[in-house]
């Protein structure tokens, strides 16, 4: 973690960063790729939104290069 962020590896060995959260009213989640400038965020007005790291990361997916 730095600063509340997540900071991890994906399976290609590329770092990402994400960040989630709820209150009442609302739900978000952010997820970056900052070496491939590829970042992916989700807002919503639901608390029970179900989105997160994995919906996130599929989305993200088709905008990474296919190899490295």
């Amino acid at each position: 973690m730095g600063i509340a962020w997540r900071i991890a590896k994906d399976e290609r060995g590329r770092t990402f960063l994400h960040h989630g959260g709820q209150s009442t009213g609302g739900r978000a989640f952010v997820l970056i790729y900052p070496k491939e400038r590829v970042g992916v965020a989700f807002v919503s007005n639901l608390s029970f939104a179900p989105f997160s790291e994995k919906e996130a990361a599929a989305i993200a997916a088709r905008f990474l290069p296919a190899s490295q």
